[in-house]
């Protein structure tokens, strides 16, 4: 087996590099974001959200004044790589212009320019393995500024609609002490009834919905999302002792009307100039032909982990 790598048309996002074996396929923007918008198995349909008539697009007075006149920001949908604690306009950056990359081994290195306004650079490096669906990326953040800055990487995979997600419980006995770290946001109602708070497991089920958003610090490092008959599986590390935004939370999910975000992030850091922090994801596809409906209780979310993910 081998990977090719061609630049094609998708959709409308212009110019695209599809990363492809005989197994699955990635797509990816550099005509705009970047974002890897593609990923599914040869066949079947994407498992990420794509936002093809920019339903999602900030803009405004204040990106005006903050970025320049005219400024927006638009989802695209699929995975992009931000910087936690979110804000206002300053999260929000304006990445629609084209993107210097480099074909590398089975892969690409995607190279953006550094972000007026917030004087960070990102570097995001992309590459498939030859005879599975396991796809690495690795995120790159530099400060091109004067000063010290203090965030976090932030990874935001925004999937298609009608799945569900899985998020393991940490389970580690801690006897008097808690185990756990849950953060809620504004929005989020705990009776909330597309989510199921397991013993195991945190299952959130994709619905035509109000918002609603969790985060919890991880212990197994993984996270799933079913769709389209396909399970997408991201791991990541979670270091122990590590400082977390959002009151010390590793892993976010979110969900909406129209899309289910699977979300890592990286330790809170304090990045000096020219100094750059990393945080890796790894990915996999596999077919899993288990119902959404049938999703009811954690016997069935464990006959999926020990068949796909363990």
């Amino acid at each position: 087996m081998s990977v090719k790598i061609v630049k094609e048309s998708y959709k409308n996002y212009g110019d695209c590099l599809k990363i492809s074996n005989n197994i699955c396929e990635v797509i990816i923007t550099v005509d705009v974001g970047p974002r890897i918008i593609g990923y599914n198995l040869l066949g079947k349909e994407n498992v990420f959200y794509n936002d093809i008539d920019r339903n999602y697009c900030n803009k405004g007075e204040d990106y005006d004044k903050y970025y320049y006149p005219g400024a927006e920001w638009n989802i695209y949908g699929g995975h992009r790589l931000w910087i936690s604690p979110e804000a206002e306009v300053k999260s929000y950056y304006p990445d629609n212009d084209p993107v210097n990359y480099d074909i590398i081994e089975n892969g690409v290195r995607l190279n953006c320019d550094a972000q007026k306004g917030n004087n960070v650079q990102y570097t995001i490096t992309v590459t498939l393995s030859e005879d599975t669906t396991k796809l690495k990326i690795n995120h790159q953040i530099k400060n091109t500024g004067n000063e010290t800055k203090t965030f976090a990487p932030w990874c935001l995979s925004v999937m298609a609609s009608g799945g569900v997600g899985i998020t393991p419980m940490p389970m580690t006995k801690t006897g008097l002490l808690a185990n756990r770290v849950l953060s809620l946001w504004d929005y989020s109602k705990m009776n909330d009834d597309r989510v199921y708070w397991g013993d195991k497991y945190i299952i959130l089920k994709h619905d035509n919905k109000p918002p609603f958003k969790y985060g919890i610090k991880m212990t197994d490092d993984w996270a799933a999302y079913l769709v389209s008959e396909q399970l997408f599986v991201k791991r990541f590390y979670t270091e122990p002792n590590g400082n977390y935004p959002d009151f010390g939370v590793s892993f976010e999910s979110y969900t909406c009307a129209a899309f289910h975000e699977v979300e890592s992030l990286g330790v809170l850091s304090d990045v000096e100039p020219t100094e750059s922090v990393e945080h890796s994801e790894e990915w996999e596809l596999s077919k899993c032909e288990t119902k959404i409906a049938d999703i009811r209780n954690e016997s069935t979310i464990d006959e999926i982990v020990n068949t796909h993910i363990k």
